[in-house]
């Protein structure tokens, strides 16, 4: 059974990009509350071991994509609202975290314990 309301929209075909514009804004809202440049570095690289994780928790090809937008997603948020730091820097340090956490999960010094 699909959930779809009177104009058409289908939120088991469109939850990528639904689950996307949410992420987006709340990228945006922390990247507002976050005072200073440093504040800012932080937060983007502990968001980028977060999205590493799941990156390597949903790994398979069907999902790849779905991530890539999410990520791409909290990230153009992250960078819309941030007002301190060089937006260059909040990239790579998203990108070094998503690298990071993805091989640090892969090599097994990191483990994730399913609930």
């Amino acid at each position: 059974m699909a959930l779809m309301n009177k104009k058409g929209f289908e939120l088991m075909e469109n939850w990528v990009e639904v689950v996307s514009a949410v992420i987006l804004v709340m990228g945006f809202i922390l990247a507002i509350f976050s005072g200073s440049a440093v504040v800012s570095y932080f937060v983007i690289l502990f968001a980028g071991f977060m999205f590493g994780r799941w990156w390597y928790r949903y790994k398979t090809k069907e999902v790849r994509l779905p991530i890539i937008i999410i990520c791409a997603g909290f990230l153009i948020g992250f960078l819309l609202g941030s007002f301190y730091g060089d937006k260059r820097i909040l990239i790579i340090l998203f990108i070094v975290g998503i690298i990071g956490s993805y091989h640090l999960h892969d090599k097994k010094y990191i483990r994730s314990v399913e609930w």
